[in-house]
């Protein structure tokens, strides 16, 4: 049995409730600027965080054969996407129940296909599916990473800092069109190969430039 990282564990107890907080602060309706921002960087930093973790975990297993990659799919849907399946139908089922008194299953199967393919920001189980696509993409990206060495890491780390930084905070932000899109390591994702990243060249270099990772999703 592999010995837990309880560090890591705790990060996890610690974003959780910051979310929590950052959410439910949202019901004071505090009307200041300075909020605004301290929530915008908190919130990316928090759900990017969880991200980089996942990847520091899952993008340093090593896939040798098409037999890998399946376990480790059948792994996953096991683990995560049937447990959110099964949370988003009994939370369905409580929220219609609540809301209209009665229980109509076709009613409440229509109510949990929309939750499911409800993928915009508005959905509330709305970051698994960055996650989803991550996971996908695992053993593939693992292997690409495993293959290249630590200089060809930082090249790659620094071309998706730069990308998204133009991309989101002086493109987008500022209604300017950007036409060089399809860079695989784009928005969420910076922080799932963050957390390769940090592992193999950050932690072993003792830097601590991961803190940068709060400010891109």
């Amino acid at each position: 049995m592999k010995e837990r990282n309880h560090s890591l564990d705790l990060m996890r107890v610690f974003l959780s409730l910051c979310v929590i907080a950052l959410h439910s602060l949202q019901y004071f309706r505090i009307e200041s600027p300075v909020f605004g921002a301290l929530f915008h960087i908190f919130l990316v930093s928090c759900n990017g965080l969880f991200y980089m973790i996942s990847g520091y975990f899952n993008l340093e297993k090593e896939f040798k054969d098409s037999s890998d990659i399946l376990k480790f799919y059948k792994n996953k849907f096991i683990q995560i996407f049937f447990p959110f399946l099964a949370f988003v139908f009994v939370w369905t089922i409580w929220d219609y129940v609540h809301a209209y008194g009665n229980f109509n299953i076709g009613a409440i199967l229509a109510v949990y296909y929309r939750a499911i393919v409800d993928t915009s920001a508005y959905g509330h189980m709305w970051f698994m599916y960055p996650l989803f696509g991550m996971l996908l993409s695992t053993p593939f990206l693992s292997k690409m990473l495993h293959s290249m060495d630590r200089k060809e890491l930082k090249i790659a780390w620094y071309i998706a800092i730069g990308y998204n930084f133009v991309l989101y905070y002086l493109c987008r932000n500022q209604d300017i069109g950007f036409s060089f899109l399809c860079w695989f390591l784009e928005s969420w994702t910076v922080f799932y190969f963050g957390g390769y990243y940090y592992r193999h060249v950050i932690a072993e270099e003792n830097k601590l430039k991961w803190i940068l990772l709060a400010v891109f999703g």
